[in-house]
């Protein structure tokens, strides 16, 4: 039987996932202290638009990245002492996101014109189109691959500090509403910029043209999980997606304000399953025994903390939604949210089963396939329920969805010998 030390941690990992919470809570508190304003200021239709244009741009996002937040991060971490690998890794994923940002502004571009729902409102989602630009040049997967998050700390507080002060000193009226994807554009090339100075001062990153080898490698290394993340976007961000489609902006600001709420609720625990892949992909691969042990008592710890974030959003979700967006979003918003809430539990079991052991098991294309599945009958769930049921139908979609994810997994893994319920290998049998 496996004992677990609730409050035992390796030194190196308790730096790392401080780093990550400070990060989240400067993600998600400052922007949030902006909310009860802009929500107040902007009509439902104007505050949902916005938030319609930045689900439509996390396409173009989910492209960009490639998977690289997993798959590099972990070369980053196995290959955390030697300099000239890592400058070759860095080189040639920026290079990729490069390109691929070149072709996510031409296919905006063509898509806004095309479409009638876009083109009136073409200026909104090309300017958030431009904000890719922090996910290529401010590469926070560098930096937790090498478990050295506090170093971009800096960037980030004064990225959010300008973004707030910036919202609350130029959008005064309904009318400004374009100034928000304005203010995110000018934030995240400072915060950009800010980065690269780290990285060529502090760490001696020497940027290479990559080979043909080299890029390909990395295409191939990130494909499954790139796939994985086309699924993921297709039950969590497409939701907004498809509810702007099928309904209208008003019925998107009712159920992403609570999908908001729910985001930063869940943020607080993203610190430790962030700081947790490198470290157990590390033990994993030194040892898939102690691995194994690792994964189980990681489970217990965050399956805890993930109940406890349930049942709290649960509980004091009218309060929480009157709070931050008032009183014309009390009735929709909350109904949405009190559905929503035991996702940060379903998470957390999918993430360990997911994220922390299958990947490190070499089980991507595996762990590829279950999204998949799972995103094409998020989309039949949508498509059936969101017509008669609006942003509910959405909420619910979400939550067969993650339920779905995680009993495919947890199935697979057992299949294939791998019991991080009870912290043990049957035997490893990867299909």
């Amino acid at each position: 039987m496996v004992k677990v030390k609730l409050f035992s941690i390796n030194k190196k990992l308790a730096s790392n996932i401080l780093s990550l919470g400070l990060l989240q809570i400067v993600n998600y508190v400052f922007p949030f202290l902006t909310v009860p304003y802009l929500s107040r200021i902007l009509t439902v239709e104007h505050y949902g638009l916005i938030l319609f244009s930045f689900s439509f741009n996390t396409y173009f996002g989910v492209l960009c990245d490639y998977g690289f937040g997993l798959t590099a991060t972990r070369d980053v971490a196995m290959n955390s002492n030697n300099k000239d690998k890592i400058n070759h890794i860095v080189s040639t994923v920026t290079f990729i996101k490069v390109i691929f940002f070149i072709f996510s502004l031409l296919c905006n571009l063509v898509i806004v014109f095309s479409i009638a729902k876009f083109r009136d409102y073409w200026f909104i989602y090309l300017l958030n189109c431009f904000t890719l630009i922090g996910g290529i040049f401010a590469p926070g997967w560098l930096f937790q691959g090498m478990q050295r998050m506090r170093d971009i700390l800096p960037a980030q507080i004064i990225t959010k500090v300008l973004s707030v002060a910036l919202i609350f000193l130029c959008i005064k009226s309904d009318n400004l509403y374009y100034l928000w994807p304005v203010i995110n554009i000018v934030t995240t090339i400072v915060g950009a910029i800010y980065i690269q100075v780290i990285l060529f001062k502090r760490y001696d990153l020497k940027y290479t043209l990559p080979t043909y080898t080299e890029i390909v490698a990395q295409l191939k290394e990130g494909w499954h999980v790139f796939l994985s993340t086309i699924a993921i976007s297709l039950y969590t961000v497409s939701n907004t997606f498809f509810l702007g489609i099928l309904t209208s902006a008003a019925m998107v600001a009712y159920y992403a304000s609570a999908e908001k709420i729910l985001n930063a609720v869940q943020s607080l625990l993203s610190p430790i399953t962030q700081a947790l892949f490198p470290h157990l992909t590390k033990q994993v691969t030194e040892d898939k025994e102690k691995g194994i042990k690792s994964l189980h008592e990681a489970l217990i710890k965050v399956a805890i903390l993930g109940a406890i974030l349930s049942i709290s959003l649960f509980i004091g979700s009218n309060f929480i939604v009157k709070l931050l967006f008032g009183h014309k979003y009390v009735d929709a918003t909350t109904s949405v949210l009190k559905i929503l809430s035991i996702l940060p539990f379903i998470i957390c079991l999918s993430n360990m089963f997911g994220i922390q052991t299958m990947i490190p098991f070499g089980l991507t294309k595996q762990f590829s396939r279950i999204l998949i599945v799972s995103s094409i009958c998020n989309l039949i769930f949508t498509f059936i329920l969101v017509p008669r049921f609006s942003y509910i139908g959405t909420a619910i979609s979400v939550v067969l969805s993650e339920i779905l994810v995680t009993g495919m997994m947890y199935f697979y893994l057992i299949k294939s010998g791998i019991d991080i319920v009870r912290g043990r290998v049957l035997y490893y049998n990867q299909v």
